[in-house]
This record gives C-alpha cells, sequence and structure tokens, in this order.
C-alpha cells in the first residue's frame, strides 16, 4: 500500500455499545462531539459508506471516500470539499496512497467499521452514558489488552426537549505488541509449586499472545 497512513475511528455509542437506532440512524446527536471533531478534521481525509453518506451534511475543506458497492454511483459534489468512490476497501487505500494522505477518519456505518476494523490504530468515542435502545452494535470491545485509553473526559448534553445526558469523549490508542505483553501476563499468570525430592521448584506460567513460556526459577 505504499506509505503508511494512519486510520482513526469516530463512533457515537450508547451504554450497550449500540451506533444506530432502529431506522438505522445514528443512535443520537451530541452536538458538543460533533464540534470537536470538526475542529479534529479540518483538512482531512473521512472515509464512509453511501447510506451514511447520503444522511451525511459534507463540510468544507474536507476529502470525502464514500464506499458504495454501485459502480455507477455518483455522489453529490461541490468545489468545496472532495469526493472519491470506491467499491472496494483495496481501493480505499490506494486513494490514500494517491493522495499522499497521513491522517484519514472512518465514519462508518457498521459495515465500513468492520471491513476495516484490523487497520484502525485509533478511537474516538462519543460514550452515551445511557441505554438508548439501538440496533447495531459496534463490533470492536476495545479491550485493555488491545487498547490503551489515553483520554477520558465527562459532560452532560442538554437535549431540547431539556433531559441531560451524561456522555464521554474517550480516545483509544492500540497498543504495540510490546505494550500488549504487560496486561496480557497480568491477566493471564499462574503459579505452580512443585515438590520433588525435597527440592522447590517454582514454575511461573504465562501466555503472551497465544505463545506460552514456562520459567523455572
Amino acid at each position: 500500500m505504499g506509505r503508511l497512513c494512519t486510520l482513526s475511528a469516530v463512533v457515537t455509542m450508547d451504554n450497550y455499545n449500540c451506533i444506530s437506532d432502529c431506522n438505522n440512524e445514528k443512535i443520537m446527536e451530541i452536538p458538543e462531539f460533533e464540534s470537536k471533531v470538526r475542529q479534529q478534521t479540518l483538512g482531512c481525509t473521512i472515509i464512509m459508506g453511501r447510506k451514511t453518506w447520503e444522511r451525511t451534511t459534507p463540510l468544507n475543506n474536507r476529502t470525502y471516500i464514500v464506499l458504495s458497492k454501485d459502480k455507477d454511483y455518483k455522489p453529490k459534489t461541490s468545489p468545496y470539499y472532495k469526493v472519491f468512490v470506491a467499491n472496494r476497501f483495496l481501493e480505499v487505500f490506494n486513494i490514500l496512497n494517491k493522495t499522499n494522505v497521513k491522517t484519514a477518519y472512518v465514519y462508518g456505518g457498521k459495515s465500513i467499521y468492520n471491513g476495516l476494523n484490523k487497520f484502525i490504530s485509533n478511537f474516538i468515542i462519543c460514550k452515551i452514558r445511557h441505554r438508548l435502545h439501538g440496533k447495531n452494535r459496534f463490533i470492536n470491545p476495545l479491550s485493555k489488552k488491545s487498547y490503551m485509553l489515553v483520554e477520558s473526559k465527562q459532560y452532560t448534553h442538554t437535549s431540547k426537549s431539556g433531559t441531560d445526558y451524561r456522555w464521554a469523549l474517550e480516545k483509544y490508542v492500540k497498543r504495540t505488541s510490546e505494550e500488549k505483553i504487560l496486561p496480557s501476563v497480568s491477566h493471564m499468570f499462574n503459579k505452580l509449586w512443585y515438590n520433588k525430592k525435597n527440592t522447590h521448584i517454582l514454575l511461573m506460567w504465562y501466555q503472551v499472545d497465544d505463545i506460552k513460556f514456562i520459567d523455572m526459577i
């Protein structure tokens, strides 16, 4: 794929990891979160599926990559932003490479998160601290073994009806192979004592990334 591009996913979800309602719309709009994200994506590339694109108001000074199975799909255009269409995930990386993009943001929906999940390094999460009875669930559990929470700030959003919703801005970074070792060892560590011919041998067993190690002390 040539040079490396960092993919960051932007996700809004409720307390049960639901990202969309029964009509496949975003689970909830939190204007304060959207404002923070707009500032961060200025001048950057945004990746999303066709359905997400069609219910999105494009922002100026961005480049959009819209994924669609329809090879004849023609998205709305404007002189204030750029739009590319990709029919496969491989085409997304070809576009990123050709346009010399350093950072791109993945906006969903569910199938786009699923398809690009293993390539995403950072997650910017709007975690709404309520159950909103959504439909589709976010597939990445963001386990402590694989991801490191680097920022968590708590806020309250008051809806037009006057209802208060607590939400958190959370940022996760994918751990490197070396960073995975510590949480793996701390969660998968056992000590076994053997007494053979009055000799005490301490066996330490632990597993890191599916590789088993045995140390004798």
